[in-house]
C-alpha cells in the first residue's frame, strides 16, 4: 500500500548509527522514516538482566549444542539474549576460504546497542595519522583536533563514565565518575606500575551518577553484571519503587532492604497512613492482627512483564504475614510449596483484590504470570502491585 507521506530521510537500521543519525536529523526538524528488521524491545519481556541461573532451564546455558546448530557465528549471543540476534542457521553467509569473518548480527529495534561491550575509548592521531607515525596503512583526511568537539557530544549525550588520564594515545573526554576497581583490578594496576605501564579504568557507556535531565528513562548503574544480557534499569521488570521505613532494592551486593533511595541517596517516601490502615485491616480479617508494616513496594507491570518464582524470605520476623494488593489489569499469580518447582495453584486477582499470606504459607515460593494485554477505566493498559512487609 502506498503512503502519500513523503520523508526528508530514509534510514535503514536502527543501531548505533542509524539512531544517532535519526536523532540528529529529527532534532533539526527533518521528517525521518527508519526501517529496522525486527520488532521493538519490550524491555519488561525481552530483557533477563535479572533472571538468575537457577531460574532457568540449564542454569542459563541452555540445552547441549543449542549455539552449534542454531548461532554459531554469534559469538556474543548468550541463552539470555539470543532472541536479539539472527539464526545463522535462517541467514546463512559465506567468505572466500582463508578469510574467516564473523558477523554478528541483530534483529531488533536498536540493533547492537541492546548488548555491546560499552567500551569507548577516543582514537588519537596515532590512528588517524597512522601512515605519518609508523608508514603504515594511510592517513585519515581528517584529524583528532576535528573530532573531539564531536566525541565531547556524543559522550556527554549517552553518559560515559572513566578517568581522565593524560595518556596521549587514549585521549581524555567529558566523562563521568569511573567505576571503582575490582580486588583483581587493583593487582593487576600494581603488577603493571612495576613494568611502568599504566593500568586505567575503562571508559564505559554506563551512568555512574544521577541521569541528567535529558536522559529521560535511564537509571544510575547498579552493578548487576548482566550488561550483556540488555540493560533494564531504564525500565526495570516491573517498575520497582518503594515507600515506608525501607525499601527492596538489588545492587552489587544483591537483594535487601535499605533506608534510602540508591538513585536519590534520600530515605524513601514516608508510607502514607491509609496504605497502612489498608494492611493492617486486611491482615487483621485474614488472622494476623497487629501487623506492622513497615515496607511498601510499588510495583508497575506492562503486558507480557511477569515476575519469576520466588519467596519473601529477607525480613526478620516470618511470623509477620504479607500483603497483596492488585490495581488495575488483572493478574494470575501462582503459588507453589516450600520448595521451587511444579506446576502451582493459579489464584486469578482483579483490581481491588487483597491476598494475605502467613503462617504455615509464609515462606512458600509465589510467582505472577505474565500479565495479559488490556486497559482498565484508571491505570490503562498497566497493572499495579503494592507488596506490604514487615521488613526489620
Amino acid at each position: 500500500m502506498r503512503s502519500a507521506k513523503r520523508y526528508d530521510a530514509l534510514i535503514i537500521g536502527s543501531g548505533a548509527s542509524g539512531g544517532m543519525a535519526a536523532k540528529e536529523l529529527t532534532s533539526r526538524g527533518f521528517e525521518v522514516l527508519v526501517l529496522e528488521a525486527g520488532p521493538p524491545v519490550n524491555p519488561t519481556r525481552d530483557f533477563s538482566s535479572h533472571t538468575w541461573p537457577y531460574q532457568m532451564m540449564y542454569r542459563g546455558f541452555g540445552p547441549p549444542g543449542w549455539k552449534q546448530q542454531e548461532q554459531w557465528m554469534q559469538d556474543t549471543a548468550s541463552y539470555y539474549s539470543r532472541h536479539f540476534y539472527v539464526k545463522d542457521s535462517e541467514h546463512p553467509y559465506t567468505t572466500d576460504p582463508g578469510k574467516p569473518f564473523m558477523w554478528v548480527r541483530a534483529r531488533i529495534v536498536g540493533g547492537k546497542t541492546l548488548h555491546w561491550g560499552r567500551l569507548s575509548w577516543r582514537l588519537s592521531d596515532l590512528d588517524f595519522k597512522a601512515a605519518s607515525h609508523d608508514g603504515f596503512g594511510d592517513d585519515w583526511p581528517i584529524s583528532y583536533a576535528e573530532m573531539a568537539p564531536y566525541y565531547d557530544r556524543v559522550e556527554e549525550f549517552i553518559g560515559v563514565s572513566g578517568n581522565n588520564d593524560g595518556l596521549t594515545h587514549v585521549p581524555d573526554g567529558k566523562y563521568m565518575p569511573a567505576m571503582p576497581m575490582t580486588c583483581g583490578e587493583h593487582l593487576l594496576r600494581k603488577g603493571a606500575e612495576k613494568t611502568g605501564r599504566p593500568a586505567i579504568s575503562s571508559r564505559v557507556a554506563m551512568l555512574t551518577t544521577q541521569p541528567k535531565s535529558f536522559m529521560k528513562g535511564r537509571r544510575k548503574c547498579h552493578y548487576c553484571g548482566h550488561c550483556g544480557d540488555g540493560c533494564i534499569t531504564n525500565d526495570r521488570q516491573s517498575g520497582l519503587t518503594n515507600c515506608g521505613d525501607a525499601g527492596w532494592l538489588t545492587d552489587r551486593s544483591g537483594y535487601r532492604y535499605d533506608e534510602r533511595d540508591p538513585s536519590t541517596g534520600r530515605a524513601w517516601p514516608a508510607m502514607p497512613d491509609e496504605f497502612r490502615q489498608l494492611a493492617l485491616g486486611a491482615a487483621t480479617r485474614a488472622g494476623f492482627p497487629g501487623f506492622v508494616p513497615d515496607a511498601c513496594l510499588v510495583n508497575r507491570y506492562t503486558p507480557g512483564s511477569r515476575l519469576t518464582a520466588h519467596r519473601d524470605a529477607d525480613e526478620q520476623d516470618f511470623e509477620q504475614p504479607i500483603v497483596s494488593v492488585s490495581l488495575g489489569l488483572p493478574a494470575s499469580f501462582a503459588f507453589y510449596s516450600l520448595t521451587r518447582g511444579g506446576k502451582g495453584r493459579g489464584v486469578a486477582l482483579e483490581d481491588g483484590d487483597v491476598l494475605v499470606w502467613g503462617g504455615p504459607s509464609r515462606l512458600v515460593y509465589h510467582a505472577v504470570r505474565p500479565i495479559k494485554p488490556g486497559t482498565h477505566p484508571v491505570t490503562g493498559g498497566l497493572r499495579y502491585n503494592l507488596t506490604f512487609r514487615h521488613a526489620r
